[in-house]
């Protein structure tokens, strides 16, 4: 296991976090959508602020409202880009700062006069909202929304090229980090498995089937009285006693009971 793990949050922690943000102002809505973004696409801090207005390719529906599409992450240092599926949760808070940004800004998370946001004010802003929501502030960062948007889909079932992909890693050995991130899960699932328990036999069977193997019925009886099943469960098997040697010169089968 790695020595350094990424740090993640609880699917609790994220919305007690995203709770503080006052999404009825501009400044607050623009948090938000800047955070969900970093969630639920995985982006990197400054892919997301360097995203421009055209970066979000949208489909459009049969009636021409925009629903889905990709997010195109350009490649600075490799060249190339990637696409990343925007899903309906997240394309409903990306169009709802697309209605309050500024028309003419360059990058589409913006400040309210057509400026760049840095790292640093998304960073302290996210350490206010973090001690306000009672979670430890000393390690939290924008950056660990990325990591548990790859941590959520590896619990979720994607696989690791899936996360490669979505992710931008160069190498897949990079992305095998996350398998580390969550131990709890694995103990957890263990836990739950040591803790199954058999089902409880069927009922006792009647007496007058006679399509089940009698052997097997004296069998099963036999180990149902040994589980103290009291007076009763013994007259139900005296009665299939009964019935098995009625008409032989040797019993044959026969249990002791007790009492």
């Amino acid at each position: 296991m790695p020595n350094s793990l990424p740090r993640t949050l609880s699917r609790d922690e994220v919305q007690r976090l995203f709770a503080q943000v006052n999404i009825k102002c501009k400044t607050g809505l623009r948090t938000r959508v800047l955070w969900e973004t970093l969630y639920r696409a995985g982006l990197r801090v400054q892919e997301a602020l360097d995203l421009a207005p055209a970066d979000l390719k949208w489909k459009l529906d049969v009636r021409g409202q925009k629903a889905g599409g990709f997010i195109e992450i350009r490649d600075s240092k490799r060249g190339g880009c990637r696409a990343v599926p925007i899903a309906p949760t997240l394309a409903a808070w990306l169009q709802l700062w697309e209605q309050h940004r500024p028309a003419d800004a360059a990058q589409f998370f913006c400040s309210l006069n057509g400026k760049p946001l840095y790292q640093q004010y998304v960073r302290r802003q996210m350490k206010d909202k973090g001690a306000k929501a009672g979670l430890e502030s000393e390690h939290l960062s924008p950056h660990m929304l990325r990591h548990t948007f790859a941590t959520e889909l590896l619990e979720e079932h994607f696989s690791l090229v899936d996360l490669q992909m979505l992710l931008g890693h160069k190498s897949l050995e990079t992305t095998r980090i996350y398998l580390h991130v969550r131990p709890e899960e694995l103990a957890n699932r263990m836990m739950q498995r040591d803790s199954y328990r058999p089902p409880p036999p069927p009922a006792l069977p009647d007496p007058g089937v006679t399509t089940l193997d009698e052997h097997a019925r004296i069998e099963y009886l036999g180990g149902v009285l040994r589980h103290d099943l009291g007076p009763e469960g013994a007259e139900e098997l005296r009665k299939v006693l009964a019935k098995l040697n009625r008409g032989a010169e040797e019993p044959r089968a026969a249990i002791e009971l007790e009492g």
